[in-house]
């Protein structure tokens, strides 16, 4: 993942606003295709709504603090953490292991799963939290640093949604497996050759697989999920 470019409510705006539409299977359905520069992921309205609105909670939690004078900015900080709560069930380890459940089709889906889940702890803090977020849940975060526990435990289908569209916007797959040999006429070099497309056909097909099922997986739920 290119981790240099962060997740932010104006990206995700951006995102919106840049995508083209195109028509489902089901003519009355109309879904927002995100494309990544290798991955797709195909949003219905109900995903849209959920970010357009998580944006616009985040645009109200900064208009909030940003109002409150200096010293009324700790209570206000607690009160708001306290309103946010509601929002973090199921949490987004929850939403892994019910992926997991329904992917497990996929060849090597746990390994995927893994290295997805280490992904998010990776990229969280920095890359997924808006400052006005980070403000809000500053003693949280320090609580599970300190503890060494992870952010999936505590957050939940917001933070989900966005690591879902950070993966589609930021995954890039290596196309070898290694430096490519020197003769690329000679026999090995077209076997290396051969095995790195493979593999490589291999992990795009899997995790393009595991964002559609995901993204689908949340549109079931949506009502609740993001309500």
């Amino acid at each position: 993942l290119n981790t240099k470019h962060h997740l932010g409510p104006a990206m995700v705006q951006d995102l919106l606003q840049q995508a083209g539409s195109v028509r489902a299977k089901d003519a009355r359905k109309e879904v927002v295709m995100i494309n990544g520069p290798q991955l797709v992921a195909y949003l219905p309205h109900s995903l849209v709504a959920a970010l357009v609105r998580d944006r616009q909670r985040v645009s109200q939690l900064a208009a909030r603090i940003n109002k409150a004078p200096s010293k009324e900015r700790e209570r206000l900080t607690e009160r708001l953490f306290l309103e946010e709560k509601f929002l973090h069930r199921p949490t987004v380890n929850e939403l892994f292991v019910k992926l997991r459940n329904r992917a497990s089709h996929i060849p090597e889906v746990e390994h995927a799963l893994e290295h997805l889940r280490m992904c998010f702890e990776y990229t969280f803090e920095s890359t997924l939290m808006f400052p006005e977020e980070k403000e809000v849940y500053n003693d949280l975060l320090e609580e599970i640093k300190q503890d060494e526990g992870k952010f999936g435990d505590k957050f939940g289908a917001y933070h989900f949604l966005r690591f879902l569209v950070f993966v589609v916007t930021g995954a890039v797959f290596a196309e070898t497996l290694g430096a490519e040999p020197a003769d690329r006429s000679s026999a090995s070099s077209q076997r290396t050759k051969a095995v790195s497309d493979r593999h490589y056909k291999a992990l795009f097909s899997s995790a393009q697989a595991i964002i559609d099922i995901a993204m689908r997986d949340l549109e079931e739920v949506a009502i609740s999920l993001f309500a």
